[in-house]
């Protein structure tokens, strides 16, 4: 067998799977729903048992577009970003498959896609047997109560997985084009250019030459800029997505009442600040096994979500990032103990953070 034979292999190898992966996680999280659902008595249809929360905005943007004014409690849909919504809209309207089911469809489907890039990404920094176990963790993440429903979760996890492969292979266009679709899936989506202007730099310092296609990077805010000129021309205001936060329980800091707020914040936010406090602690053992790109990453998240003033959701902006799962790979690929406690542990939230989404507890919000 030849090395391209091999290689060829062992890339149909990994398909395979997570396909499976895939697959068996998807059944696990829909029986495990249709249980909730069940015993809970929710009375849901299967294909609404995962909508929940930002749903059903996601879903007026794709059906309705963008509100022109606020409503009468002062809400409107412009937090939520314009690539994922487009998206649905664009294959519900060719399919006729109905903008709810679309959105969930495409949603899995990005996770699919993500769990083989995220496959290649640790098959580059470690070996097989660390893909497999990396993969694992994520099908299964409790998080996937994002990524298999109306969220912009799985697609953002997908583009800043290709962007980050894409910046590790040099392959600068690709990068900043896939950064460019990022910036216009989340808010926090531009701030991949910071790690990006990283890999510049670093490659940069060992070529010792500029490379012109370096400036493809900058593509990246392209998204978010394009969004904000659309809101200025339909609401007349660019920024509206940020001042609309504050109907959405993000006031951001007031210094004349910091104390306060973080004193509040700690009481009713006890389950995000904890977990804001462990993804600090994964920050640190990647910056320490030599992953400060994913650090950064990581870290800007994180900081994005407490700088609204609200710890609210602070979990999710985390726990659905790639280097959250490269931190947890990073840490416990020397103990099969250990790795089989964060599976056993995962698994169980799984269940835990199925049942508070489903119905509607804050805290999954």
């Amino acid at each position: 067998m030849n090395m391209h034979t091999a290689s060829l292999s062992k890339n149909t190898h990994s398909l395979y799977y997570c396909t499976l992966l895939f697959l068996g996680s998807r059944i696990l999280l829909y029986y495990l729903a249709y249980l909730v659902n069940l015993y809970a008595h929710l009375g849901l249809s299967f294909g609404n048992l995962l909508l929940h929360w930002d749903s059903s905005w996601y879903l007026s943007v794709a059906m309705h577009g963008y509100d022109t004014h606020a409503g009468a409690e002062g809400y409107a849909n412009y937090p939520f970003f314009p690539l994922y919504p487009l998206l649905i809209r664009i294959f519900s309207s060719c399919t006729y498959i109905p903008a709810a089911i679309t959105g969930q469809l495409l949603a899995n489907g990005f996770l699919f896609l993500s769990l083989i890039l995220f496959y290649r990404l640790l098959k580059y920094y470690y070996d097989d047997q660390a893909a497999r176990y990396g993969t694992l963790l994520l099908a299964i993440s409790p998080f996937n109560i994002y990524f298999a429903s109306i969220y912009t979760e799985s697609l953002f996890l997908l583009l800043s997985l290709g962007v980050w492969l894409a910046a590790l292979h040099k392959e600068w266009l690709v990068a900043g084009l896939l950064g460019l679709l990022l910036s216009a899936t989340r808010t926090t989506g531009f701030l991949i250019l910071l790690p990006l202007i990283w890999f510049v730099i670093t490659d940069y310092q060992t070529h010792k030459k500029f490379n012109k296609a370096y400036l493809w990077t900058l593509l990246t805010p392209l998204g978010l800029l394009a969004f904000m000129a659309y809101l200025h021309y339909h609401t007349g205001d660019a920024l509206a997505f940020i001042h609309i936060q504050n109907v959405f329980a993000r006031p951001g800091w007031h210094m004349h009442d910091l104390y306060g707020q973080v004193r509040e914040q700690a009481h009713r936010q006890k389950y995000n600040l904890w977990f804001g406090i462990f993804t600090l602690l994964l920050i640190v053992k990647l910056y320490y096994a030599n992953f400060k790109k994913e650090a950064l990453f990581l870290l800007l998240i994180i900081a994005a979500g407490i700088e609204s003033g609200s710890l609210n959701s602070l979990a999710r902006y985390a726990g659905i990032e790639f280097p959250f799962y490269l931190a947890l790979v990073s840490l416990s690929k020397r103990s099969v103990y250990l790795q089989t406690t964060i599976l056993i542990i995962t698994a169980n939230f799984l269940g835990i953070f199925l049942l508070g989404w489903m119905t509607n507890l804050y805290y999954f919000s």
